[in-house]
């Protein structure tokens, strides 16, 4: 530092003041040297060899020092005990190599307490070249370091939970499979009874009979003459629907209300002999099942008559006696399995219910059985369980049988303490002999923990979703701001640059020079780095893309390239895929231009080729360049990550990282085939998605 308080860089006896003669009386380049650095928030310093602090800015002073009492002292002495040899280490080997370096160190301040700095070295050197010590600015990095912490520790959060849940997941699906597996050998039991029973039940015919409202006879089938052994149907004209054996004297009242009556039980055709009611062709008992319906009721119209269905039941009750044994161990295997498994008939009121019901909703058998499927739902299921049977009952008249069709919905009920449960329901129609449904069978499997977990990882996924939206959207914003600030130190190295030509000396035209271009190569990776954020920031639907009219574009882009390193491009036949256009040429973009990058002694060859399955077309291309070493392949593809120096070969370190995200984007895979000195194969999948018109 002179005396006027400027900071003079060393090199030799003479100082940049000292070297650097200014054209213009109002404004010297130390003056505008001195306001950069006195404005600036970062702290500069300069050090001899040793690390002792010869100048520090005053900035210093914002934490709590005094920056004269600094200087003598050595500058590791403020570097926190931890960072110490991190910090020593690199000194050492920036002195030893004369080359910049950026360490990052903690200080316990006086007045701040610990903060973060960013150090960013340079060698200053004599005439000779010699070391004289180094200078550099300190840089308070604590908010940043803050803030990626607090965004690592959210990230990191939600991966686990997410974690956590898909491991739950994965539980109670292996679960659900053993358990749909028992379902599906349970219902294959009970299909069997099913048709044991409808084989036998088929032979069965129905009779009917139509009687006027005051019960007088109107018409009878044969079927039923047969089953009555009337001979003459004039014989039962004779006959009243209140006064015949049909009826039961205790449901008589029933029946003239307008209510149906169902019942089954002995027809004793010797007791119709006796009482001369008509003379039957048969003798001895008949079981029968009788279904008497009023009929033009329906809407609160006019009673028009009945209704009577009489089926001879006899075979089917034998056929009970010996289905008595079997169906008792098909119950006895409903009744210990923890789905439910119920019957109902078409008006949805239970006719069985397995004793799992109490476990599922908290009822008694008894209780369950008194209340309909419908009343047990809550509205909003209530209204799909409706829609979906009658959607079933109309497409089943219209296609007629079709009983082998399962059923499978989601629905909510209710328990019997107010609470509600999900459960998996699947139906089946049971069908009589003419294949018309007259039941329901049905399975109840509780999925609510499965429903809350899945609940949980979509709310899991949707936070993971938005955190890494705000990230990509925060890291484009501020690498755009960037910009700014990067054009302004340009533009005005130049301009010093132009003022002073002819008045300063190489070595000081060459320091100029090297912060243009470390300017430039700044504004290139900030550039790189906003390519990468704005990938995925705005969604476009995926179109059909010809890659070939890709690759030809991104030739032309390149031939300036291609002509200077006469690099020898060739292809194989490319297909047209379903994907974002831009994000396909950039893709191609970067992997054309690292295959001539990285070439060896010879000039690059290229060639690119794609091959499809019927999932995924795969994509190659390879080079003769200088090769990848097999434990760098996964490293290659993370941001920023470089394999050499910019000296050697010019570059970001983020092209291979945009190839990622651009591909992980269209939910495909990259990967990488090398031998240092070989070349290397870089593959890409994209999936196909629908018919690409050609």
């Amino acid at each position: 530092m002179n005396k006027t308080g400027r900071v003079s860089v060393l090199n030799g006896d003479a100082t940049l003041a000292d070297r650097v003669t200014t054209g213009s009386p109002a404004l010297g380049p130390d003056v505008i040297y001195q306001r950069l650095v006195e404005r600036s928030s970062d702290i500069p310093y300069v050090t001899d060899i040793n690390g002792t602090v010869t100048f520090i800015g005053h900035q210093v002073e914002v934490y709590g020092y005094i920056a004269e009492k600094l200087v003598g002292r050595n500058l590791v002495e403020l570097v926190y005990p931890e960072d110490l040899g991190k910090v020593m280490n690199d000194f050492q080997q920036a002195v030893e190599c004369g080359v910049e370096s950026v360490t990052t160190f903690r200080v316990n301040t006086p007045t701040m307490g610990v903060r973060y700095f960013e150090d960013n070295g340079s060698i200053l050197r004599d005439q000779d070249g010699r070391i004289l010590g180094t200078s550099g600015f300190l840089r308070d990095i604590t908010q940043r370091r803050q803030t990626e912490e607090a965004l690592k520790q959210a990230r990191d959060g939600l991966e686990k939970r997410v974690k956590e849940r898909t491991a739950k997941l994965a539980a109670a699906n292996e679960q659900l499979k053993q358990e749909i597996a028992q379902r599906h050998r349970v219902e294959q039991a009970l299909r069997e009874s099913e048709e044991r029973f409808r084989s036998i039940f088929a032979e069965s015919p129905i009779g009917i009979i139509l009687y006027r409202p005051d019960g007088t006879f109107l018409s009878m089938n044969k079927a039923c003459m047969a089953i009555f052994g009337i001979a003459d149907v004039a014989r039962a004209r004779a006959i009243n629907l209140f006064n015949g054996p049909l009826v039961p004297e205790n449901a008589r009242e029933m029946l003239q209300q307008g209510k149906t009556l169902r019942w089954d039980g002995l027809f004793d055709f010797d007791l119709v002999k006796q009482s001369g009611l008509y003379q039957p062709a048969k003798a001895g008992p008949l079981y029968i099942e009788v279904s008497i319906t009023p009929l033009g009721l329906e809407g609160k119209g006019s009673l028009t008559g009945y209704l009577v269905q009489v089926q001879d039941i006899t075979e089917r009750k034998q056929a009970e006696e010996a289905l008595r044994q079997s169906e008792q161990l098909y119950r006895l295997l409903a009744e210990n399995i923890t789905d439910v498994i119920y019957c109902t008939d078409m008006n949805g009121r239970p006719t069985y219910m397995s004793p799992s019901v109490t476990r599922l909703l908290g009822y008694s058998v008894e209780e369950a059985m008194s209340r309909t499927m419908e009343e047990g739902l809550t509205p909003a299921s209530r209204d799909t369980a409706m829609k979906d049977l009658a959607t079933e009952m109309a497409l089943d008249y219209k296609e007629g049988q079709s009983g082998a069709r399962v059923r499978r919905r989601e629905l909510e009920f209710y328990r019997k303490d107010g609470s509600t449960v999900w459960a998996e329901v699947t139906v089946s129609f049971q069908r009589d002999a003419e294949g018309r449904p007259i039941a329901i069978l049905g399975v109840m499997r509780d999925i609510t923990e499965r429903k809350r977990d899945e609940e949980e990882l979509r709310e899991a996924m949707l936070k993971l979703s938005r955190s890494n939206a705000e990230l990509e959207r925060f890291t484009y914003i501020a690498s755009h701001h960037l910009q700014e600030p990067l054009r302004q130190v340009t533009s005005y190295v130049q301009l010093l640059a132009q003022r002073l030509e002819g008045k300063i000396d190489s070595d000081a035209s060459d320091f100029m020079a090297y912060a243009v271009e470390g300017a430039h190569r700044m504004h290139r990776l900030i550039n790189d780095f906003l390519a990468y954020s704005r990938l995925g920031l705005h969604s476009k639907a995926f179109k059909p893309v010809d890659c070939e009219a890709v690759l030809y574009e991104v030739l032309g882009i390149l031939r300036g390239a291609i002509e200077e390193t006469s690099a020898a491009i060739t292809h194989g036949a490319l297909p047209t895929i379903m994907a974002d256009g831009e994000q396909l040429t950039q893709l191609f973009m970067q992997l054309l231009s690292n295959a001539i990058k990285f070439r060896g002694d010879e000039p690059p060859e290229v060639h690119i080729w794609a091959e499809e399955s019927e999932s995924e077309c795969v994509f190659s291309v390879r080079d003769n360049g200088i090769g990848i070493a097999p434990e760098f392949f996964d490293k290659i593809f993370l941001v920023f990550h470089r394999l050499h120096s910019p000296t050697k070969y010019s570059g970001t370190g983020i092209g291979l990282a945009i190839c990622k995200k651009v591909i992980d984007y269209h939910g495909g895979r990259i990967w990488v085939e090398s031998e240092p000195g070989k070349g290397s194969t870089f593959h890409f999948a994209i999936p196909k998605r629908g018919e690409v018109q050609s």
